[in-house]
């Protein structure tokens, strides 16, 4: 017997060393820039046990690998498995680090092979479906056949070896007081089996693949055994004996062949090879001239295992309350489900229900140990492919739960994330035998997805067209935080730590929310941990978009992707709704839809505890959902296409950046008026959850990085937005936002330009200097001006009613001009970049004021002749808010104009906005600003600050250049943190710090006073790896950075 079960994703654990940014970075060799950490890498496996005859294949195990390609022209590359060719290729000083300047362009030859241009006439699904059209009846747009994509022709071959009397044959000893006995062999077995080049009857040896990216072929001493052809699916490949080497050390020969011939029919990432804020590639997948690809290799662990009789595929807890979902307090019961997924030998046709030795055991907190025999396995109908000379069956438990008799898990700011394990474990009566416990961990809380009138009679059935929020154990809620993408486009450099330090970012910036986008990959087991202990909930996508050719198809591999994720991820309470794609919204005008027909059929049969969604933005479905939560009822899923009803789910608004002067890969220059929204126009509305309102799950705006991470990755003759302008873009429009970009200067393949936002905020700017300082002054301003935008915006959004507001996007996927709060950060030593990620200016702003629960802001009436100073005051927290909200009106001079205290009792929650005036008038747009503090009359503390400014950068007048901004001190404390004192002698405003350490400034991007101290935190996130003999005060004063508004402002 042994135990498999294996998570949807592994990913790399870093040993890390500090990176010190010392002045000049760029023009280094990129080629010497090794991602050294990955030399020593480990992979992380689930805390279940897959038996003592598991034997790993990858570093985890110093399995050693190496890479050739199929031409001789590459031979015994040493890389690492869990990787990916590009990172393994820089690793080896074969290319430079793919993300300096253009290496990626420069040197695709490297990996792509001979260049050769493709026609445009190549079908994307030319084995599956006519004209372009899939299966729901949608064509494609002609618009995504991009002409100048190049085909790679160099096939590449992994390779390692493995000795089979390595996979060691004696199963775990109990682990918690079970009474078992190790299985040896007696005397006359080992006689039995004396030919040590046969093993006993009713052993297999499995080759596990958790994740192939791209098309491969796995073949084992010669032999091929299949292919790997989906990204998302991990595979179980049987081993006959009869291709297998069992004599002593005599070696057995693993290769994987990446061919760029095998048709992945799109089921990788689709935003490889490109997307608005990833790199261009230029590569395209042999099997479709418009699909995008670049790096591609073996980015999780794989692995040999022995089996005897039983392999456990999934353990599958679901949990399900029963009752009202839109009542708080609950008075329901939950219902908890636990599925075990059993892949029994087929020894002859009686050999389940004869069996009376295997058994199984569920252990969880709510009472005995529960025993199921493995005869009672239910073969019934398993919809899953099974391997050779084995059948899959189940064992269910069902139960029961009062809902008072439990903690619930609540999402972030709302209560406790309450855990409970679940445990199960196999053994064998007749062999004394068992399995390590596999766990789970689970928790209770309700889920709804509300979209009609709650005082109306809700219908049984659909979606309704009133409004879009959730309700999470019977309690509203807004939901506020963003979109993430793959953390990097090249896997090897995916780490544990960095989505964990992703996840703690979102919940420090007061995110309850996040989505996961669906043209990305399912995220690493350790980013769904992080949700689940931290309450952040999951919008989550499947992986399916229309553009670029990532669409579903009606094929066995979907069926089993769809099964398996959803298997696999359904114990994570943080995932509250299952989307079937990302903008497809336009092919739900079909009645034969493959989501609604395929894909969230598969969903809803494997999981019918929560709500599901046709695509995102979405109607929702007329018929398929039950109408109080959106959750599956078993009947046929039909969409609901009516137009002239309200609009439930938004995408947009979006800012894309775009220059005049300077053409990029990404943004259209367009004529229109700029609307800076500083200040925006308050608008009065109908505000509570009875009201028509509305979900926004993407908006936002272009924005570049810092210039500790952009100096990193651009040469220093570039140091400049629109690069060495002596070098040339030569782009052409391909469609909508998208260019090809076939010059040679660097910048223009950084995705968008900035030269409309700062042009707004900042006026005329020459955006063609280059040099550190200019360089260092257009990113700060760059910055500005998004978080300038995106504050009118969500500003507006908090005065309307409005229940959901997700930023496009939260992570940034290389360092470039892309829409991400915090800058690319997957790894602690990468030169210039912060683990997880570093804040943006307006991720300070999201946790100091804008995702606050009690908000307030300022603006101007609907009317040009307005005053300044048409307010209000938004409740979207759980409680009910009393207190005040001071306004403090400054002339930028230093004087105080006025202090304005307004008195809020009562302000209810959720359904609650207040309005007041300011008594301030035109004539001061230009040289006041407002410094607005919320403080709870109960808890007599302030509830953040936020800073209203009534004008453009430009246009304020007698802000000092020369604030006298200066750093009193800093001190190293003996957490590993930083305490910085600041001081000011004039008023300063969006006072950002930066600095190329590992930590994050608990503060950032504020305003202070005239004669005033600020002090302040650097929380390190790198405690322990800061050189011992180093003055550690020293290093990090010697990075530390300063950027304020007036030394921006001409």
């Amino acid at each position: 017997m042994l135990l498999l079960v294996v998570p949807i994703v592994a990913v790399i654990i870093v040993l890390v060393v500090l990176g010190i940014y010392t002045g000049v970075a760029a023009g280094v060799d990129s080629r010497k820039r090794k991602v050294s950490s990955l030399k020593d890498a480990t992979s992380v496996f689930s805390d279940v046990g897959y038996g003592t005859s598991t034997y790993r294949l990858d570093d985890a195990n110093k399995n050693s690998w190496t890479l050739r390609s199929d031409d001789g022209v590459y031979e015994n590359i040493s890389v690492s498995v869990p990787g990916d060719i590009l990172t393994d290729l820089q690793r080896s000083g074969i290319i430079h680090d793919p993300f300096v300047d253009v290496n990626f362009l420069d040197e695709r030859h490297v990996w792509m092979g001979d260049e050769r241009v493709l026609s445009n006439g190549t079908s994307c699904y030319q084995n599956s479906f006519n004209d372009n059209t899939n299966n729901s009846g949608a064509k494609f747009k002609e618009e995504y056949k991009i002409p100048h994509l190049e085909r790679r022709t160099r096939t590449w071959i992994y390779q390692t070896s493995f000795v089979l009397n390595k996979v060691k044959s004696a199963p775990f000893h109990d682990m918690d007081n079970f009474s078992t006995k190790v299985y040896r062999r007696t005397r006359k077995q080992k006689e039995t089996n004396a030919d040590e080049n046969m093993t006993p009857p009713t052993i297999q040896h499995l080759l596990v693949v958790e994740g192939i990216k791209m098309g491969a072929s796995v073949a084992v001493n010669g032999i091929t055994i299949g292919n790997m052809t989906n990204q998302f699916m991990r595979r179980i490949f049987p081993l006959p004996n009869s291709i297998l080497h069992f004599h002593g050390e005599q070696e057995n020969i693993l290769t994987v062949t990446f061919d760029p011939e095998i048709d992945t029919h799109g089921r990788f990432m689709a935003c490889s090879g490109g997307w608005d804020w990833a790199p261009y590639s230029m590569a395209a997948e042999a099997s479709c001239s418009s699909r995008r690809v670049f790096s591609f290799g073996i980015f999780k662990p794989i692995y040999i295992v022995q089996v005897n009789r039983v392999v456990v595929l999934h353990v599958v807890p679901k949990v399900r309350y029963v009752g009202n979902p839109l009542i708080h307090p609950l008075g329901g019961k939950f219902e908890l489900d636990v599925d075990v997924h059993l892949q029994v030998a087929r020894e002859n046709s009686h050999s389940l229900r004869n069996n009376h030795c295997g058994e199984v055991v569920l252990r969880t907190p709510f009472g005995k140990d529960q025993i199921k025999m493995l005869r009672d396995c239910n073969v019934g109908s398993i919809n899953s492919t099974t391997m050779d000379h084995f059948f899959e069956c189940v064992i269910t438990w069902k139960m029961d739960i009062v809902s008072i008799d439990v903690d619930l898990w609540w999402p972030h700011g709302s209560g406790n994330q309450t855990l409970y394990t679940i445990q199960v474990l196999y053994r064998d009566l007749c062999r004394g035998s068992s399995s390590k416990w596999i766990k789970r961990q689970i928790g209770f809380r309700s889920i709804a997805l509300v979209t009609y009138k709650e005082d109306d009679n809700i219908p049984l059935e659909g979606t309704g067209t009133n409004c879009m929020y959730f309700r999470i154990n019977g309690r509203a809620l807004w939901a506020r935080g963003a979109n993430v993408v793959p953390m990097s486009q090249l896997e090897g450099r995916l780490t544990d730590k960095g989505h964990q330090a992703l996840v703690q970012s979102a919940v420090a910036a007061n995110m309850n929310m996040l989505r996961i986008w669906g043209g990305g990959m399912f995220m690493p087991r350790s980013f769904y941990e992080a949700c689940d202990k931290l309450g952040v909930l999951l919008y989550h996508d499947l992986m399916f978009v229309e553009e670029q050719y990532h669409s579903a198809e009606k094929t066995n591999d979907v069926e089993e992707e769809m099964r398996f994720t959803i298997r696999t991820l359904l114990t994570h309470p943080s995932i509250i709704l299952w989307n079937s794609c990302n903008e497809c919204s336009r092919s739900q005008n079909i009645s034969s839809d493959i989501y609604s027909q395929f894909v969230l059929p598969l969903v809803a049969q494997e999981d019918g505890t929560r709500p599901i969604w046709g695509s995102s933005p979405s109607f929702g479905f007329t018929t398929g959902v039950f109408g109080i939560d959106g959750i599956p009822n078993g009947n046929n899923l039909t969409y609901m296409t009516q137009r002239n009803v309200n609009k439930i789910e938004i995408h947009g608004p979006y800012n894309h950046g775009a220059s005049k002067k300077f053409s990029t890969v990404n943004g259209q220059w367009s004529n229109s008026s700029y609307n800076t929204l500083t200040p925006f126009h308050l608008n009065r509305h109908e505000i509570g959850l009875s009201y028509p309102n509305h979900f926004v799950s993407e908006f936002g705006a272009s924005v570049f990085s810092s210039f500790e991470s952009m100096h990193a990755v651009i040469s220093r003759k570039n140091w400049g937005l629109h690069g060495d302008t002596r070098e040339k873009s030569n782009c052409t429009t391909v469609y909508e936002n998208a260019n090809e970009c076939f010059g040679t200067n660097v910048l223009s393949q950084r995705n968008y330009p900035c030269d409309n936002h700062i042009e707004a905020y900042f006026t005329k700017v020459n955006l063609s200097i280059t040099g550190e300082e200019a360089f260092r002054s257009q990113l700060y301003k760059c910055m500005i001006s998004q978080m300038l935008w995106m504050k009118g915006t969500i500003e507006v959004f908090r005065s309307q009613n409005s229940y959901g507001t997700l930023i496009w996007q939260l992570n940034d996927n290389w360092p470039t001009g892309s829409w991400g709060l915090v800058e690319y950060g997957s790894y602690e030593n990468e030169k210039g970049q912060v683990l997880g990620g570093r804040w943006k200016p307006l991720m300070h702003l999201l946790k100091r004021s804008l995702f606050r629960d009690v908000f307030a802001s300022c603006g101007m009436g609907c009317n040009d002749e307005d005053n300044l100073g048409k307010c209000f005051v938004r409740n979207n927290g759980n409680v009910q808010f009393t207190g005040k909200v001071i306004a403090n009106v400054w002339f930028f001079s230093g004087e105080l104009h006025s202090r304005q205290s307004f008195h809020f009792t009562s302000l209810e929650p959720h359904d609650s906005i207040e309005y007041f005036n300011l008594e301030l008038g035109r004539e001061f747009r230009n040289s006041t600003f407002v410094l607005l503090s919320i403080v709870d009359d109960e808890l007599m503390e302030r509830m953040g600050q936020h800073l209203v400014i009534w004008n453009t950068p430009s246009h304020l007048h007698g802000l000092a250049r020369n604030p006298g901004l200066t750093i009193l001190s800093v001190v190293a404390l003996d957490n590993g943190n930083f305490e910085i004192l600041l001081g000011a002698d004039k008023i300063s405003l969006y006072i950002y710090l930066t600095s190329s350490m590992q930590g994050t400034f608990e503060d950032n991007a504020f305003c202070m006073l005239a004669a005033s101290t600020k002090k302040l935190l650097f929380i390190s996130t790198t405690k322990s790896s800061y050189p011992i003999q180093s003055n550690i005060t020293d290093l990090f004063v010697k990075t530390l950075r300063i950027e304020h508004l007036a030394n921006n402002t001409t």
